[in-house]
Parts: C-alpha cells; structure tokens; sequence
C-alpha cells in the first residue's frame, strides 16, 4: 500500500494548519479553482490570477499574512533606487544645469504622488503574487508555473493534487445534493443494454455496476449516521417556534424526497429484481465470466487467478447489498424517522406543558418582573440582600402527559405446534389470489394514468360529436366537470388522478369556481396533456 506523505509534497497542508491565516488560504485557494470553471483546461494566465486574488484580499482588508510574504516595503525601496538610477543616467553631463534639475526634481515629485495614490493596489497585488508563490513552492505543490513558448506569457496550472483539495473543500463548505435513485437507474441501464458493454464487459459493464452500488451504499450509510444529528437538535429546541422550524426544515429537506424514492411504495424497487437477474445471470455465464477475469486481470495489472476472485467478490458484494443491506439500511432509515417524530411530538407536549402549574405561573410572574426591573435599572439599585431574590434558575419538570406508555407485549400464553401440511395446488392459487387482493391498490400510479387516459378520450370523443374544436381533432382539455365525482370513491380517484398527472405525462392547472363532490366543496380544474416533456414539470 504506497504511502500517502511520499506522494504529496512535504508541506501540502502547512498553509491550511496556520492558525491566522488558514481561513485565508482556503478561500484564496478556492478562489483560484473557480477562475478555471469556464476553461478547457486547468491552466489559465497569472495575472488573471494575481488580479482575483488583489481583489479578494482589498475586500477582506488583508493587509498582511506572515513576515516572508508582506514584502511590500522592499519592493517600494526597489522601485525608489531604480528611479534614481534612471534619472542619474539621463543626465547629459557631470555639471547639469538649474534648468535640468528643476525638471527632474518636478518629475520625480509627480511620480511619488501616483506611487503613493497606487501604492494600496501595489501592495494588494504584492500580497497576491507572494500568495501565488507560495502555493507554487515545491513544498506546498498546490500550483504550478509555467511560460508560453510563444507569447512568453506566465501561466498557472493546478496540480493534481491541488484540484482534488479544492474539490474537498468545496465539498465541505457546500455538500452537492445526491440523488439516491439514481445510483439503481444506472446499473438497471447498463444491464438493460448490454450492447454497450459487450466489447468491454469489465471496464464498462461489471466495474461500472460495482461502483454505483457501492456509491449507493455509502450515500445511504451517510444518510442513516445525519439523521441522528437532526434528532439531537430537536432535543436541545427550547420553544415551540424553533421546533416548528426544525420540522419544517425536516419535512422540506432534500434526504426526505430522496428517501421517499427509495421505498416500496415507489417503483424503484421494482429495479431490483431484474438488477439481482442479471447478476445471477452474469455469475452462471461462464463464457462472459472469464472475459470479465481476462479484462479485469489486463486492467488492474494482476494475475488471472486474483482477477477470478475480484470478480466474484463484485458480482456477489453488489448482489448482497441489493438483497440485504439495502433493505436493512432503509429499515433503520425509517425507524430513525419515527424516533424523530415521537421526539417531536414528545418535544412540543413537553414545552407546552413546562409552565402550566401555580410553579410555573409564578416562576413567569417573577421572570417578567425581572425582565422589567432590568430594563429600567431597578435591579441595580436593590441592596445585596435582595440580589438573590432574582437570581432565576431553569426549572422544568415531566408530568404524566409528556411520557409516552410503552407498549405492553402480549404473552405467549399457550405453546402451539403446527402440523406440516402440504398444500396442493389449489391451495396455492388460492394463496396467490389473495395475495393478490391484499395488495391491490386502486389508486396506483399506473392505474390513475389508464383512468386519465379514458376520460380524455371519451371528453375528445364528446367534443367531436358536438363540433366542439376548430381543427377537427377534438379537444386536449378535461375539466373537473368531465370526471364522475358522485361518491367518495369517484372523488378519491380523481384526486389520485391529479396527483400522479405530472408523472403520468399531464398538467394540472387550477380554474374559477368550486364543484360540489360528496359533500365537499373542490375547486375547479383543468387536465391538459403534455405533448412535449418540456412541459411534464
């Protein structure tokens, strides 16, 4: 295993470890990253760079950094003795004359004056090359300079290792938003397509597969370890407004969605079955299984026999997480998310509750009257005998409604043995088929959509008996007036129906007015089909 301090250079962290200036660093480093953003390359011209830099450091009014870099001084002297040194060489004699020296001396004073008004810029952009240096230095290796054959211009590049610092930081200042889903969409795709991957089984098919699953595991992981940093803060909220924040921060957070898409209620997991297909698919060919050893024997520079077991622990390490893990990791998702929510109920009974006794009626009388006291100065006229008397503490208290009974578990009572019975296959249709009815749902996904896609065509149909269109081709719009809303039946279908519209490839747009429906009043609405899926939002 290569060490990793003999790959990176030997002060590659010195600059992020400086307790006054690390801040500085950082951000001048990740300024420096995103100056390549909108370039083919991560190389680009060092004033470019010396500028950003002048800019961020004249914001943050960073006149210094450490004693080896402000060499802003020295580089005024320089400039002074070079000036002398030029007017000395202009001068056409030893003896000049009054006239002459009158000139230079007026000369001089006209560039002491624009030296000193640009003197704040001169020191940025001082403080900015000495920044650059140090990023360029062999021991921190963040960057790397370089001329132009051609232009002579210097540029600067990023160092490999320095992009991926960057790219870390960035990270850490800002996480990007994972899209769980997508991890399973992509093995299903790759799967699914196997002409894509057949010239190069391992590199784009079974490696590709490996990764995502395994970038799946950790994002899920990751998921499963934050939510207890949520449930911690809820119990530190001290009032009802900032625990109502909390769960609306709850409810409205990105791993909420993500973690919805991943249950069984969604299709996703339908992917999974024919994803663990395939697998098992690919494990018993044995002809694509040693293509996949001889590829993955020339791509990782080892022998055929290690390249066979690699293979094998990838096949079955992906096909173990979709099969077990995954289904574990969701299930501690979910009973995380309950905990969450018993504390918060929990939270809120119990801040509601913390003042209602004569305790605590009197311990807010006494605070108010403290609070008023030291507006007014009162407090710090009272003697010292009295000081104690308002010396408030924090006292709170459970009562009987903020504690939650455990559940009682019913007893095994009478130990039952049962038969082993064969079931015939009756039986077993019989078992199927009410399988079948326990998990029928009539308001599906896909049966909302055949429910919409009839009523359109029956409201076009309509449309074109009466000559309702000016084109002939009937009418693309079916109003809440076209739906059957007599029973609550017909009205919990068409609201399934408009909550899958989007998916299912239709717009909703509410209308004027309201529509009575089981003694309910709805507002009016229009269903239109989205031809383009610019429109599908």
């Amino acid at each position: 295993m290569p060490k990793l301090f003999d790959m990176i250079p030997s002060g590659f962290f010195n600059c992020l470890s400086s307790a006054g200036n690390n801040q500085i660093y950082s951000d001048c480093l990740q300024l420096i990253y995103d100056q390549y953003e909108r370039e083919v390359s991560y190389r680009i011209a060092r004033s470019r760079i010396r500028d950003a830099l002048a800019s961020y450091l004249l914001e943050n009014q960073v006149n210094e950094l450490e004693p080896d870099l402000d060499l802003s001084m020295n580089l005024e002297q320089n400039l002074d003795q070079n000036f002398d040194r030029n007017l000395d060489d202009q001068e056409t004699g030893p003896d000049p004359s009054l006239e002459a020296d009158r000139d230079r001396n007026l000369r001089k004073e006209n560039v002491d004056r624009e030296e000193t008004s640009s003197s704040a810029r001169r020191n940025y952009n001082e403080l900015a090359n000495a920044v650059i240096r140090r990023f360029c230095s062999k021991e921190v290796g963040w960057l790397e300079e370089d001329t132009d054959d051609a232009t002579y211009e210097k540029h600067i590049e990023m160092t490999e290792q320095g992009i991926l610092l960057a790219e870390f930081l960035q990270q850490l200042r800002k996480p990007e938003r994972e899209e769980f889903s997508s991890y399973l969409y992509n093995i299903y795709n790759i799967l699914h397509n196997e002409d894509q991957w057949k010239h190069e089984p391992y590199v784009n098919g079974l490696k590709n597969i490996y990764r995502n699953a395994k970038m799946l595991s950790k994002s899920l992981k990751r998921l499963s370890t934050f939510i207890r940093k949520i449930i911690e803060r809820m119990a530190e909220e001290e009032t009802l407004e900032s625990l109502t924040e909390n769960v609306i921060e709850y409810c409205e957070g990105d791993f909420i969605r993500e973690y919805a898409r991943l249950t069984k209620q969604q299709n996703i997991h339908l992917y999974r079955t024919f994803i663990r297909q395939k697998l098992d698919e690919i494990q018993t060919n044995q002809e694509l299984y040693e293509e996949l050893a001889r590829e993955c024997a020339r791509e990782e520079e080892i022998t055929l026999w290690e390249a066979e077991d690699a293979v094998l622990d990838m096949i079955q390490a992906t096909r173990n997480f979709l099969t077990e893990d995954y289904d574990k990791i969701m299930r501690d998702i979910k009973h995380k998310i309950n905990v969450y929510l018993q504390i918060a109920i929990g939270r809120a009974r119990f801040i509601r509750n913390q003042d209602t006794d004569v305790r605590g009626s009197v311990e807010q009388t006494i605070r108010y009257l403290a609070r008023e006291m030291k507006m007014v100065g009162w407090k710090d006229s009272l003697g010292e005998d009295l000081q104690s008397l308002f010396a408030l503490e924090k006292n709170e208290f459970l009562d009987l409604d903020s504690l939650r009974y455990p559940r009682k578990i019913q007893r095994i009572r009478k130990e039952t043995v049962s038969e082993f019975q064969e079931m015939t296959s009756e039986d077993v249709e019989q078992a199927r088929l009410a399988h079948e009815r326990e998990s029928y749902n009539p308001y599906s996904k896909d049966r909302m959509k055949q429910y919409l896609d009839r009523a359109m065509e029956e409201a076009i149909r309509k449309s074109d008996c009466v000559g309702e269109t000016e084109t002939g081709k009937g009418s693309a719009v079916l109003t809440s007036e076209d739906l059957p809303l007599s029973d609550s039946e017909d009205l919990l279908c068409a609201l399934s129906a408009v909550a899958y519209a989007n998916e299912n490839g239709y717009t909703v747009e509410p209308a004027d007015g309201y529509v009575r429906a089981d003694h309910l009043l709805l507002r009016r609405f229009e269903i239109r089909r989205a031809d383009k899926p610019d429109e599908i939002k």
